[in-house]
């Protein structure tokens, strides 16, 4: 038994050590795993390619997050000659560690999954008629590549162990 509370936690006792002279274990490691209430994932979007190359943006909270050229945007892409082919509001993300969504916001030149096509508006559409469309989500996994204009995302998901080291018997 942990000599602390977690809420919802596997929990896997991987080694005691250090008996004192009663015979007691002075200090012993444990490895917390799957703590439902305690998020101990990241997602981390890294630009790939282009003039961008490099950049990252790390999510390790619950949040929703738009790609875009507009200035609210939380991945902002500059409002360029560069990149016109990205829509200002061009998908969105939905992040919950480790989990991770995208759709497309009916963009002009699309949005790609791993080569795929996965949402556009019709090139008769304008921006408002488009935002009344809901366009497919889709479930990304580590390793994924969404592309939007000439701006290549790599998705990795980080979902690390936490070891515990506490003294006591």
């Amino acid at each position: 038994m942990l000599p602390f509370q977690l809420p919802s936690c596997r929990i896997n006792r991987i080694l005691t050590v250090i008996i004192d002279e009663w015979g007691l274990p002075s200090v012993a490691l444990w490895r917390i795993v799957n703590c439902e209430g305690i998020n101990m994932s990241k997602i981390t979007l890294t630009i790939t390619e282009g003039d961008l190359q490099g950049l990252e943006y790390i999510f390790a909270e619950r949040t929703t997050c738009i790609i875009g050229r507009a200035q609210d945007c939380q991945i902002k892409i500059p409002d360029d000659e560069q990149h016109r082919s990205i829509s200002r509001y061009h998908c969105l993300l939905d992040i919950n560690p480790p989990n991770i969504r995208v759709r497309d916001f009916g963009s002009k030149n699309g949005t790609y999954l791993n080569g795929e096509k996965i949402g556009q508006r019709q090139k008769d559409q304008t921006p408002e008629e488009a935002a009344g469309i809901t366009f497919p989500e889709h479930d990304l996994k580590a390793g994924d590549i969404i592309k939007v204009g000439k701006a290549i995302f790599q998705v990795s998901i980080d979902i690390p162990t936490e070891t515990i080291l506490f003294k006591g018997g």
